[in-house]
């Protein structure tokens, strides 16, 4: 190698590494600022553990954090840690995210339309705290979701008939809440690949199950008790019904 390309290499790979480390500091600083954000809305210095957290450690130390090689955060998990106040709506920058789990703390307010920015989350757990307000509109734009919990909450308002579409939802708990109106039939477009329908003690769901549901050929639990809803009488919904493994509806059958 002639050394007058020296000079001319050195500084290549001088630019190179400057730029990947001021890319990587983006990355820290935005998504640091998403935590801070959750630390701060939820009553950080209550929680139960909050080891790392605010502290100059990588955001993948602190408790409940995971990261991945280029620092973007891909795992929160805080269930039962007395997180207590609004989710932000910070976490939707998140966009590395694959998991978010707080179930069992005591969250308030409304789900963030934000979170629906969250393409690649596969899970997302929210159950068991006080959130209120109607389902988003935003969360059916996750594509790779395949668990969507959100039982024992406050929510209220329809079942959004766009969850037929999710094309990854495996398991959907809407449970324990105060949603109202029928059961849509877009459900039924999910097909094989859902296993586990939760929407008992929703005393406000009313009308006959819808017909569509029988497209749920890979259904292992369906849970509907608790509700106004009634399964329709014709029996080619009830022998579907019979292939459910695990049901609870307490046998409401709709009237002729």
């Amino acid at each position: 190698m002639p050394f007058r390309n020296f000079p001319l290499i050195v500084s290549a790979v001088v630019l190179v590494t400057a730029c990947t480390s001021a890319g990587r500091e983006d990355v820290e600083v935005s998504e640091r600022d998403a935590l801070v954000a959750l630390f701060e809305s939820t009553g950080g210095s209550g929680w139960i553990n909050r080891d790392g957290w605010l502290s100059d450690a990588e955001p993948g130390n602190w408790y409940g954090v995971d990261t991945n090689s280029q620092g973007h955060v891909t795992r929160i998990v805080l269930n039962k840690n007395n997180l207590v106040g609004a989710i932000p709506s910070e976490l939707g920058g998140l966009v590395h995210l694959s998991r978010l789990s707080l179930r069992r703390n005591g969250l308030t307010g409304e789900i963030p339309a934000e979170l629906g920015r969250i393409a690649r989350i596969d899970t997302l757990d929210l159950f068991t705290n006080g959130l209120s307000g109607a389902i988003p509109q935003e969360l059916l734009g996750l594509e790779e979701v395949a668990v969507l919990a959100l039982g024992f909450n406050q929510l209220s308002g329809p079942i959004p008939p766009g969850f037929g579409s999710m094309p990854g939802l495996q398991r959907l708990w809407l449970n324990h809440n105060n949603l109202s109106g029928p059961v849509p039939p877009e459900l039924g477009g999910l097909g094989a690949q859902l296993h586990w329908l939760d929407v008992q003690e929703n005393v406000a769901l009313e009308g006959a199950l819808p017909h569509a549901l029988t497209n749920l050929t890979g259904l292992l639990r369906f849970e509907w008790g608790g509700t106004r809803l009634c399964s329709p009488s014709d029996e080619g919904f009830q022998e579907w019904l019979l292939t459910v493994p695990n049901r609870y509806g307490r046998g409401a059958v709709c009237s002729p």
